[in-house]
Formats: structure tokens, C-alpha cells, sequence
């Protein structure tokens, strides 16, 4: 049944989200709502420098801001200028509250296993700039510091229900302050079709080679018809910077509790955890679409609705697809089993030993 609407342009809208939601997101497709649009809107006019910077946001940002766009999402420009304005009134107040850092954050506490718990429900959207500003940033760094000064041996971060976000938020918040030298990943993408191509190559900036000179050698997994449906591919690089020189905010062993849920820079997290070790992962296989670029924005050219999608196609490293696969926990749980309740007694059983 389809609902009454007053003008063409949400008919369409109906029309489009509801042929688009049969692919279940898959590889970030999907039509851009007006909650999701005024939040994209709020990112690219604050992260300015780095959208002026990268050739690839700026083409997005030119999608976000056509002006079928700007006509269609009009109410939603209007929220987020509110937002700008109102971001910019508070910028002095940093809210350093480890109980006040957002909705976003809650803690816990574990005496008996010397663990910590942070669960973030989302990899909101800042940049390293206006880090200095952000109450969620501050409440996590007064937690890392209490748990080094209460002798805490472990910490526990949960992102079973993290869809994503942006990954400049696992790379300062969660990361950076807790290493005293710089960690690497790597990771491989195909790319099916000149249009991702050029997004990748010439506006992301990403080197790309001939599908013909990749060495499936050690990709044991790889889907033959994906490698038969790709031109080129990419090598994505991942570095993540001490924030403090010499020194880390807490000491101690990491623990990422991992879902299906986990997706998108939440999958991004949990691979470079993985690959470089920062933390060991628990719980059932993740979401999987991480580890790349900005997915590709396109406005449609009579009604200015927005369309995205990822531009590359992650694989793990044996060859499997990210998207269809996620990454392998270190250690997986059972249907029955909560990654919670067997990470702090997977905690219990090594410090017994």
C-alpha cells in the first residue's frame, strides 16, 4: 500500500528508500533521510579544513549542497544551521565529566576482574581539531586516567551496537591516547567500475593496480566471481599516532566486545584492533563494510535525493569479503553466551594462572 504524500519529490523519496531497503544496507547503499542529511550537513561544515583538503569530500559535500538538494532537504539545512550556531555558542565549555560525556558513553566497573567498561553506542562525527571542545572526548580521557591511577589492569570497550560513524573517532578518543608508538594495518579492496574507480584514484587519492597483478596467493577465501567482476584494486593503510609522546593514558590490556551490529568505522575499529593487536576481540562475527573511504554521495537530478553507497569492496585477509563476512572475534561466543559475561571470565581464568 502506498501512502498519501503532497508532493512528487517524497513520492519519490517512497518510491526510491523502499527499493533501496531491499538490499538490507549492503555495502552502505541506501537513500539518505532527512536526520541523517542534517547530521552530514552539521560534519562537513565543521570539519571544513579537512573537506577543503580532500578532493573526495569536497565532491560529496558538492552532492550534499546541489541545489535540488538544498530544496529538498530544506528543513533538515535549517536544523543543522541551528546546530553550527549553537556548537559555537558553547565551544568554551568542555564538560569534563566522566559522568556527563554524552548519551553516547556509559561506564562501568569490574574490582574483581581489575576492569574497566566503556560501552559507546556510536563512532560520532569530530575531528581532531575540535577535540578540545568535545565533553564526550574529555569524559573518556578522565575515565583511561582514573583506571591507570586505580591500578586497573584491563579495559573492556563494547561496540556490539555500534553502527558506525566516522573513524577519525576510534583513531583519537580511543586509540591514540592509549599507545606510546604509531600502529599501522593494512588491508585490501576490489573495485568494480570506472565510476568508483575514479572516486577511489582520483579523489580519494588512493593508488590503485590492475586486478591482473594482484597475488591471490594467500587469499585462500577470495570469491572467484568477485575477482572476475573487478578492474583494479586498492591497498588501504590505516595509522593511528601516539597523542602523548612517551607516554599512554592507561597502561593496561584492551578487550573489544564485537556483533553483527558492529559495522561500517565500528568494523574499521575492530580490524585494526585485530591486526595490530591493541585489543582482543570477543564476541560473534562483526557487520563487516570497513576499513575504506567515505562511501560515494549522489544527488538524483530532478527530485535532489540523496544516494550512497561504498565505493571498493573490502576483504579480510585471507580474501573473504568483509561485507559478507565481518572479522573473527579471538575469542567466539555461543548462541547462548553474552561476550560481556565471558570476557571478564576469560579476564578471571588468565589472572588465576
Amino acid at each position: 500500500e502506498i501512502p498519501q504524500y503532497n508532493t512528487a519529490q517524497d513520492f519519490s523519496y517512497f518510491i526510491v528508500n523502499r527499493c533501496l531497503n531491499e538490499f538490507e544496507g549492503t555495502g552502505h547503499l541506501a537513500v539518505v533521510s532527512r536526520q541523517f542529511y542534517e547530521d552530514l550537513y552539521v560534519v562537513y561544515n565543521t570539519d571544513s579544513g579537512y573537506t577543503a583538503a580532500h578532493p573526495h569530500s569536497q565532491y560529496n559535500y558538492s552532492q550534499l549542497t546541489a541545489k535540488e538538494s538544498l530544496a529538498f532537504y530544506q528543513d533538515a539545512v535549517e536544523k543543522a544551521k541551528l546546530r553550527l550556531v549553537e556548537s559555537t555558542d558553547l565551544s568554551d565549555e568542555t564538560g569534563a565529566d566522566i559522568n556527563n560525556g554524552s548519551d553516547n558513553l556509559s561506564f562501568a566497573c569490574y574490582p574483581e576482574q581489575s576492569a574497566g567498561y566503556v560501552n559507546v553506542n556510536m563512532m560520532t562525527y569530530y575531528s581532531g581539531k575540535d577535540i578540545d571542545n568535545n565533553p564526550e572526548y574529555h569524559a573518556l580521557m578522565l575515565f583511561f586516567g582514573r583506571l591507570e591511577e586505580e591500578g586497573y589492569k584491563n579495559c573492556i570497550i563494547d561496540i556490539r551496537n555500534n553502527p558506525g560513524g566516522g573513524d577519525t573517532y576510534w583513531k583519537y578518543a580511543l586509540i591514540a591516547p592509549n599507545i606510546t608508538k604509531t600502529m599501522n594495518s593494512e588491508s585490501l579492496a576490489l573495485i568494480k567500475g570506472l565510476v568508483c574507480q575514479y572516486y577511489v584514484s582520483q579523489l580519494a587519492g588512493y593508488p590503485i593496480y590492475p586486478i591482473t597483478d594482484l597475488n591471490t596467493e594467500k587469499l585462500s577465501a577470495l570469491n572467484p566471481q568477485d575477482l572476475q567482476d573487478a578492474i583494479s584494486y586498492v591497498i588501504r593503510s590505516e595509522e593511528v599516532n601516539p597523542a602523548s609522546q612517551g607516554r599512554s593514558l592507561f597502561s593496561g590490556k584492551f578487550w573489544l566486545l564485537v556483533s553483527e551490529t558492529s559495522y561500517s568505522s565500528s568494523e574499521s575499529f575492530a580490524m585494526f584492533c585485530k591486526q595490530t593487536g591493541f585489543a582482543t576481540l570477543v564476541g560473534t562475527h562483526t557487520g563487516g563494510d570497513g576499513g575504506g573511504m567515505d562511501p560515494i554521495f549522489f544527488a538524483m537530478p530532478n527530485t535532489g535525493i540523496l544516494i550512497r553507497f561504498s565505493a571498493d569492496m573490502g576483504l579480510n585477509p585471507d580474501g573473504s569479503c568483509s561485507e559478507e563476512f565481518g572479522t573473527t572475534p579471538d575469542y567466539p561466543i555461543s548462541e547462548n553466551e553474552d561476550a560481556l559475561v565471558k570476557c571478564l571470565e576469560i579476564i578471571s581464568q588468565k589472572a588465576n594462572y
